[in-house]
C-alpha cells in the first residue's frame, strides 16, 4: 500500500503513535513548517507536563542528532533544542493548545536545520508514497455527517 490516510475531526489534530515501540503525541499538520517536534519526557514545566511527551529512553529507533535548532513562530512563540530531541519552549500559544507539536508538510525551502530531510523528501525518496502528493479534505462537519475529514498521503480522492 502505497497510500496513507489521516482521519481528522474538528481540528486539524492528528493522534500519531510513532516510533518503535509506538508511543503517542498529537501533532497538528502544518503547511507553513516543514520541522516535525514535540515534547519530551524531560521537559518538567508545567506547560510539558500538560501534553503527551515522547520518552527518548523508550525507543529504539530514534536517535539525538546533536545539532541544535530554533524554530521561530509568527506569534512570537518558537520551538528548540536539539536535533532528534525536539521540546517546544513554554509559550501561551502552546499551554493553551490541545496538541504536543507539529508535523511540518512545507516544502524542505524552509527547514529550520540546513540539510534536513522532510517527512515527504523521505517518503518520496523510499518509494512509500505512490505519487509525491497530499490531499487534503476538511468539510464543514454539518455537510460530512460529524466525520470530519482527512488528509490523502500519495494520492487524490477524486470523488470528494
Amino acid at each position: 500500500m502505497n497510500v496513507l490516510t489521516v482521519r481528522v475531526c474538528n481540528t486539524v489534530l492528528r493522534n500519531c503513535h510513532c516510533w518503535s515501540p509506538a508511543q503517542k503525541v498529537q501533532l497538528d499538520f502544518d503547511t507553513a513548517s516543514s520541522d516535525i517536534w514535540f515534547s519530551i519526557a524531560t521537559c518538567n514545566t508545567a506547560v510539558c507536563k500538560t501534553h503527551h511527551r515522547f520518552n527518548f529512553a523508550k525507543s529504539t529507533t530514534v536517535k539525538k542528532d546533536g545539532r541544535p535548532w530554533k524554530i521561530p513562530y509568527g506569534d512570537s512563540s518558537n520551538s528548540s533544542d536539539i536535533l532528534g530531541s525536539d521540546m517546544p519552549l513554554e509559550s501561551s500559544q502552546f499551554a493553551q493548545s490541545p496538541e504536543d507539536g507539529l508535523f511540518g508538510l512545507g516544502f524542505n525551502t524552509i527547514e529550520s536545520v540546513s540539510g534536513v530531510k522532510t517527512f515527504l523528501d523521505n517518503a518520496i525518496v523510499a518509494n512509500i508514497l505512490t505519487q509525491p502528493v497530499i490531499s487534503v479534505f476538511l468539510p464543514s462537519a454539518h455537510r460530512n455527517g460529524g466525520k470530519g475529514g482527512n488528509y490523502l498521503f500519495g494520492d487524490i480522492d477524486k470523488t470528494r
